[in-house]
This record gives C-alpha cells, structure tokens and sequence, in this order.
C-alpha cells in the first residue's frame, strides 16, 4: 500500500523536482546556505544527503579525517567541517568540485574539493570516515552529471568503489553508505562481498513514503547486524 501511494506521490513530485533543477538556485541545509547549479545533485529536494549527515553526526567528527565520496554541492562535507573534522571532498564532476569550494567559503568553512573519479586522486591517503551517498540506478551515464545518478548497467560503481576502498579507510575507521528503498540492494550486498566488505543497517528512516537507509560498511571479518 504504502508503495502504490508513493507513487501516486512521485507523478506529483518528480516534475516538480526536475522544473526545481532545470535552474541555478540557492538552498538552506542544516543552517548552511548553498549554492546548487543546475547539473549538481540538490541535497534538499533529495532525503538521502541529510539522513546520511544525521548518521556521520552520531560517530562524533571533532578531530578526524573525513572523506565525502561524491560531495556534490559539499553539503555533507560542511556538515562535517563545522563538526571539527578535517574534509576532504571529491567528486568526478568538475562543477560539483568548484561548488563545493565555493559553498565552503561561502559558509567560511575549510573543505579540501578535489576533481576524482572515486579514490583516484587520493594516492595512499587513508582516513578516519568515509562518507558515501552512491549513485544506483541500473542505466550508464551519458554525462559526467548523470553519474551522481547513473551507477552503470551491471551496477559497475560499486564493484570499482568496494575494491578500492580498502586501501583509503584506517583499519578503525568507519564507513557510511547512504542507499533508497529503489536500489537493488541484493546486487549491492554482493558487490561488497566480492571485495571483502558487508553492510550492516545503521540507520533507517521513512520520508515522503521512501524508505532511506544508511549502511555500516565493514570489514567482511568483523561481524555486523542485519
């Protein structure tokens, strides 16, 4: 039931999302006031970003390294700045990376923003939280802009982001995934697995009838919930 009326809902909702990013436009988050060109992912006409900053919030952030995988707008990052963490940001979309800096000044805030196709950027630098809010719709982006959305056919994102993850994440460190009710969260339990890692719910939240969940991502050794 509560499906069938969510999409109900959604007729009415999407084209207003998609008339709301046709266009440049200035947002509030958390306190924060944000700039969010159109070809970045709007962190409030969409739930995820702000359940996740919830979530990196209850690990306590003053003092540790903090990485945003895919920052968009730098949103979470300035959550996590204004927390105490030291940030780095990196997305594969040079527009979100430049958002991201100028939303940080902007707020007077210090993020590090790096253009980075997932860890490429990084060399061997390891930290403290690792943030993601992935993209997991089964289709391959034809745009840098589309893969804030697009993961690829076979969901190839997240094999290339759980084989590389291991090398960027302290042997304590913690790793957060942000996912909808829409993913198919089979496949991504899998693709973790292949690489080593699990998924163990953190957190778990309804907001306009979606379901929106954050994932621990652990080490596949170390025993989780469900």
């Amino acid at each position: 039931m509560r499906r069938r009326v969510r999409a109900v809902l959604m007729q009415v909702y999407r084209p207003f999302a998609l008339r709301t990013i046709a266009r440049d436009r200035t947002s509030r988050f958390d306190g924060l006031r944000l700039a969010v060109p159109t070809g970045v992912f709007h962190p409030g006409l969409f739930f995820s970003t702000g359940v996740l900053a919830r979530a990196a919030g209850d690990l306590g952030l003053a003092g540790r390294t903090f990485l945003d995988v895919g920052c968009g707008t730098g949103a979470l990052s300035l959550v996590a700045a204004r927390a105490g963490a030291t940030v780095t940001a990196i997305d594969v979309n040079p527009l979100a990376v430049e958002t991201t800096r100028s939303n940080a000044a902007r707020n007077s805030l210090t993020v590090e923003a790096l253009e980075s196709d997932l860890f490429d950027a990084l060399g061997d630098r390891r930290f403290d939280v690792v943030a993601v809010n992935p993209p997991f719709y089964r289709r391959d982006p034809t745009t840098v802009a589309e893969r804030a959305w697009l993961a690829g056919e076979d969901l190839g994102y997240f094999d290339r982001f759980f084989a590389g993850l291991g090398a960027h994440v302290g042997e304590s460190g913690d790793v957060l995934m942000v996912l909808s009710e829409d993913c198919d969260l089979t496949a991504i339990r899998a693709a973790g697995e292949r690489h080593g890692w699990r998924l163990g719910l953190r957190r778990r939240r309804t907001v306009w009838l979606e379901e929106v969940s954050v994932y621990a991502v652990i080490r596949a050794e170390t025993e989780v919930g469900p």
